[in-house]
């Protein structure tokens, strides 16, 4: 049976002979009511401040499942991103060395090609200095022919005779001082090709088509 404050206050004993003073006991029944209602206000207010403390409590506790799941969640979206971001990042690095290759593959193609441009240029080039030596050597006898063979001992020997005696003579003296005019016409031009196509074989036997390792493989002669 709990009794409260106001129990204590209206409790009421029987009357025997010799008993206790009335008085005194309604004084103490009042003190022990005081204190009685003291300590349960004290006890409500605890039981207040425990209930609010286990709410309070409660609260916490759900807000540390909230960050513990947060947190979870952030370790486990931070692991998700790190490894997308791995294979991001080794995606563009196959990506940059399949490029790479590509392009070294086109590089040596190029070089490879230019190679062998140059190795045909060379060839050519080698040939042309071979033919143009034929063509100034055929030249140089030419020349030689040409300086050698005149009509001059000709002319001397037909300018000995008058002209008016015989046309005949003096149509071949013409003829024969056209021709040598023309002889030496041809001859200066001869010599002037010729020394263009000199210097020209000059030019082309000093020039290097192909680089000092080319020389040494198969193909570079």
């Amino acid at each position: 049976m709990k009794l409260s404050p106001l129990d204590i206050r209206k409790q009421e004993f029987s009357k025997q002979l010799q008993g206790y003073d009335k008085d005194e006991v309604s004084s103490f029944l009042a003190l022990v009511a005081d204190e009685f209602e003291t300590l349960s206000k004290e006890l409500n207010e605890m039981k207040k401040q425990l209930e609010d403390r286990d709410t309070k409590l409660v609260e916490y506790r759900e807000r540390e499942q909230s960050l513990q799941e947060a947190m979870a969640s952030a370790q486990k979206a931070s692991k998700v991103q790190e490894a997308e971001s791995a294979q991001q990042a080794r995606h563009m690095l196959e990506k940059a060395q399949l490029e790479s290759e590509k392009i070294l593959f086109s590089a040596r193609k190029k070089y490879e090609r230019l190679q062998d441009d140059l190795q045909r240029l060379e060839g050519q080039r080698r040939s042309y200095i071979l033919k143009m030596g034929h063509v100034l050597d055929g030249q140089l006898d030419l020349i030689e022919i040409l300086e050698d063979e005149n009509a001059e001992s000709i002319l001397e020997w037909a300018k000995q005779y008058p002209e008016e005696s015989d046309q005949a003579a003096a149509a071949m003296i013409a003829r024969l001082e056209h021709l040598e005019t023309e002889r030496r016409k041809f001859l200066h031009r001869i010599k002037r090709i010729h020394k263009g196509q000199l210097d020209l074989l000059k030019v082309l036997e000093s020039v290097d088509l192909l680089p000092a390792e080319s020389k040494n493989t198969p193909n570079g002669g």
